[in-house]
C-alpha cells in the first residue's frame, strides 16, 4: 500500500552498474499536508513525505515544519542526506553540483529543540 500521497516534485539520477548499464533513480517529495494538533494546548505543525526509488530503500520518510515552506525545506535537506548516505551515492549523476543540489540540512540548536527533519513532534 503507498501512503506517499501527491508527488510535489522528482529528481531522476542515473547510475551505471559493473556491466554498464545505466538505470534511472528517482527522489520523490510530496506535497505538504496540515497535520492536526493533538489537543487544543497545541499547535497544528506541516508534514512532507520524501521517499528515494530505484536506490534499494524505498521506505516513506516524513519532514516536519511550522509551515508548509519549512517542511518543504525539511523535506529537501532530508532528500540530499538520504541521497549522500546511499550505498551508491558515488555512483550517481546528476550534475555537477554539492549534494546533488538540494539544500544543506539546517543547524541545529543546542537547546536540542531540533530541526523537524525527522521525528515528528511530541504530543
Amino acid at each position: 500500500m503507498d501512503n506517499f500521497g501527491t508527488i510535489l516534485a522528482t529528481r531522476e539520477m542515473t547510475w551505471e552498474d559493473a556491466d554498464g548499464d545505466t538505470h534511472t533513480a528517482y527522489v520523490d517529495i510530496g506535497v505538504p499536508s496540515e497535520r492536526q494538533a493533538p489537543d487544543a494546548n497545541s499547535e497544528s505543525d506541516w508534514e512532507c513525505k520524501v521517499r528515494l526509488r530505484n536506490l534499494g530503500d524505498e521506505e516513506v520518510r516524513s519532514a516536519y515544519g511550522v509551515d508548509a515552506v519549512q517542511a518543504i525545506f525539511h523535506a529537501l535537506a532530508m532528500a540530499g542526506v538520504l541521497v549522500a548516505a546511499n550505498g551508491l551515492a558515488d555512483e550517481l549523476d546528476w550534475s555537477e553540483v554539492p549534494n546533488f543540489g538540494f539544500p544543506l540540512p539546517p543547524v541545529v540548536p543546542n537547546d536540542g529543540g531540533g530541526c523537524g527533519c525527522g521525528d515528528p513532534p511530541p504530543g
